[in-house]
């Protein structure tokens, strides 16, 4: 039982990840929390979108939320 995948393996995972990320991006990781603040201060900023009920509304609506989200994602890596 000790074997199968655990929450102790995903921990260790995600640290390997991390290490991993550090490591190869240098410089660039130190400078994530000014990039996420960027990114938070640019989700005041967008136009205005089309009806989203139309498929260019639509569209939009999927991208300016996966662009809200970005921040968090670089949250979790840091």
């Amino acid at each position: 039982m000790n074997e199968l995948l655990g929450v102790k393996h995903i921990v260790m995972s995600e640290e390997t990840v991390k290490e991993f990320t550090r490591n190869y991006l240098k410089g660039i990781h130190d400078n994530i929390p000014k990039i996420m603040d960027v990114f938070f201060k640019l989700g005041h900023f967008f136009g205005e979108t089309a009806d989203v009920e139309t498929h260019e509304g639509a569209a939009q609506s999927i991208c300016k939320l996966q662009y809200l989200q970005s921040p968090y994602s670089f949250w979790f890596n840091i």
